[in-house]
Order: C-alpha cells, then structure tokens, then sequence
C-alpha cells in the first residue's frame, strides 16, 4: 500500500512525499527514522489509469542495466557514507531511479528491512534483480559492519565491469555496423540498381560480357529467392544468438572462439580481467576463499576460463596453494600464475588480483584501440572493392560499345 504524507523535519521545514507500507504505523516508523513528524498520512488510492506502468505492459525487467546500476550504487555509497540509514538511502533511490519496476524492488526492500529483515535477507528475496556477487559482498558488509566501504568498492567493482563490457562492445559492434552496410549496399546494387542495367542492355540487343551476365543471374536469384534469403540469414543469426546464450553450446564453442586469432587474445584477456576483479573484490571483503573463487568462476564470462579456475578450487579445498595448481591451466598464463604466486608468499593476495585485473583492463583497452585504428581503413577498403565489383562489370557492355564505336 502506498501513502501521501505532510509533516516537518528536524529543522522545522514543511515536507511531503509517498512512502509504500504494508500498514500505517509502519509509515509513522519510517519517518521517524528519517527524522519526520507526521502531521497527515493518507492512503493513495490509485485509478486503473493511473495504475497503468508502460514498462509492465511492454515486459520491461526489474533487472536495471548495468550503466543504470553503477549508477545506483555509486549514489547509494555516497548517501550511506553521508550517515544516512539503510531505510532513508532505500526509499530516496526508489523514487529516484528511472525504472519503475526495479524502484517498486528497492522500496519493497525498504519495508523488508524495517519490518525487521536484514538486507541480505530482503536482497535473496530478489535473488533475479540482484546478483550472487552483489548478495555475498553485501552480506560479508553487513556482518564486518563495513557496510559503506563495501558499498563502495562495489560501485567500483561495477564501473569497472561496465567500463570493459563498453570496449568488448565498442570493439565487436564496429565491424558488425559496417559489414552490415556493405551488405546492404550489396543487396541494393543487386536488387535494385543491376535490373535497371538489365533493362537498357536487353533492349539493345546482342550478348552480354560474362561478368556482366553473371552479376544479373545473381540479381535475378536474389529477386526470386528473397524469403528463402531472409529465412538463411534469420537462421544463421539465431545460431549465433543461441551459441553465445546456451551453455551447453557456450562450452563447445567458447574454447574455439579463444583459438581465433586476435579475438581469441581479447576475450581471453576481458575474461581474466573479469576472473580477477570479481576474485580480488569478495576476498578484499571477507568472503571465503572457496566461495569467492566460485563466484569469480561464474563471472569470468567464458567456459574455459570457468573450468580452469573451479579446477584450481577443488585443488584450493585440499589444501593445495592457488598458483600451484593454477600453473597447469593452459587456460591462465604464465604471468598471472607468477604475480598470484608472489600475492600468496606476501600476504596480499587481494591487492595482487586487482593489480592483475587493471593491467588486463588496460590490455583490452589498449587492444581495442589499435583494432578500431586497424579495421577503418581494412573496412573502407572491402567497401570500395566490393562496390567497384560490381559497378565494373555493369559498365562493361557500355566500354564495349565505345570501343566497337572508336573502331568504326
């Protein structure tokens, strides 16, 4: 249930606002946490209309995106840091954040917590909004009493995670929107362009060149063939979709991808980078070695680097080092192994993993730069050839003609 309050803060000042309660002496405690006197609190009676979110009607997720989740964590850390309560920081971002579905989980979550839960608990209620790395640090916060410091580390941990995704992103969207282009240039030469040739040649008469003959077969099969076309493509797309979304598929094709040569290194390296963040954040906040690891597994983001590292673990829970076992993987290069090795023998195992993951991030990005600055001019090439082969050919019966007129 929702409510509309009025009352006066601790300065003296008239506020208002809405709070979501199962019941009104809940709203009274909750504003008594936030330093509120009620003078009025009403029940918000919502009409169909009113009650009508056009996220809900389109299916829009509780789950934000992840720029919208550095984002909201990097103000809750600010708020929890500035001495405000969970339940005062929980109520402002709800009503603050841009999806309606994930703010009406964070109020909820609001209520949970003054009810008497505690915010892991009100968080594995949410188990589909939020994350298993996000629940474990929150937990081993709560129970340290450091919540705000972790908060804060997970608003890095999160911008970081973003910031990587962003290069991966940047680096495989480029090519696909222009091949992309190029193919659509190429379907509109063919399906377009050649039959108006077509048409001028055919009424002159006489024998096309045979490059030029070959191009309008082309355009013709494609014409007359344009579902089945578009079936294929449908098809060859959703396998791909499928392949990257299915695990089963994943662990058959991800070893294979690692083999391709320049996309193989930058997955690798975005993986790693992903394996040690997520590692060196849970152990920097307290969470068991075995379960971080785990966690750390399942984030990498590959299914070979997965493997590699709940090997190690197994090994880790008999007792072995981490490096030890680590420095079997082909999966995990030498370096890495190395520096983890040291991070042990010193005792900073965690500052060692996030100095890791930064160098990895600073790999990707560097390889993400130089492959932007190397497809430009490799892409703007394969566009000009393929349009000159097809201009070429087309233009060919008009050379000829010149020709045969130059010659009389």
């Amino acid at each position: 249930m929702r409510y509309r309050y009025q009352g006066y803060n601790r300065a003296g000042q008239a506020v208002q606002g809405e709070l979501e309660a199962g019941e009104e002496s809940t709203i009274r405690a909750m504003l008594r946490e936030q330093g509120v006197a009620p003078r009025t609190i009403t029940p918000v009676v919502l009409s169909a209309k009113a009650d009508f979110d056009l996220g809900s009607f389109f299916g829009a997720s509780a789950k934000p995106a992840l720029k919208d989740f550095t984002v909201f964590l990097r103000q809750w850390a600010t708020m929890q840091s500035a001495g405000m309560t969970v339940i005062q920081t929980l109520n402002v971002l709800a009503e603050q954040t841009p999806n309606l579905a994930f703010g009406k989980v964070i109020s909820k979550m609001a209520m949970n917590v003054q009810e008497g839960m505690t915010l892991t608990e009100a968080l594995q209620k949410n188990k589909g909004v939020f994350d298993k790395v996000f629940i474990n640090l929150i937990s081993a916060g709560e129970n340290s009493g450091t919540l705000d410091k972790i908060l804060d580390r997970l608003a890095v941990y999160y911008e970081k995670i973003a910031a990587i995704r962003r290069k991966m992103i940047s680096a495989s969207m480029y090519p696909v929107i222009a091949l992309t282009a190029v193919f659509g240039i190429v379907i509109g030469l063919l399906v377009f362009v050649v039959p108006m040739f077509q048409k001028m040649y055919s009424s002159q008469g006489g024998q096309l060149p045979g490059p030029t003959q070959a191009l309008i077969d082309i355009s013709n099969f494609l014409k007359s063939h344009v579902l089945h076309m578009i079936v294929i493509i449908g098809s060859i797309v959703g396998t791909i979709v499928y392949a990257f979304k299915d695990e089963e598929a994943r662990k058959k094709v991800d070893p294979f991808i690692l083999l391709i040569p320049v996309v193989g290194p930058l997955l690798r390296k975005s993986a790693l980078a992903q394996f040690c963040r997520t590692l060196g954040t849970l152990t920097q906040a307290g969470v068991p070695i075995l379960d971080a690891f785990h966690l750390a597994a399942k984030t990498a983001g590959n299914f070979e680097i997965e493997e590699a590292a709940m090997r190690v673990q197994a090994s880790v829970k008999e007792g072995t080092t981490i490096a030890g076992p680590l420095g079997k993987e082909k999966a995990i290069p030498k370096m890495m192994v190395s520096m983890i090795a040291i991070g042990e023998q010193t005792g900073e195992l965690e500052k060692m993993l996030i100095k890791i993951a930064e160098f990895y991030e600073d790999e990707v990005d560097a390889m993400v730069s130089g492959l932007t600055s190397l497809l430009e001019p490799i892409l703007i090439l394969v566009m000009g050839a393929v349009v000159v082969a097809i201009i070429i050919p087309m233009y060919l019966p008009v050379f000829k003609m010149g020709d045969m007129a130059g010659g009389g």
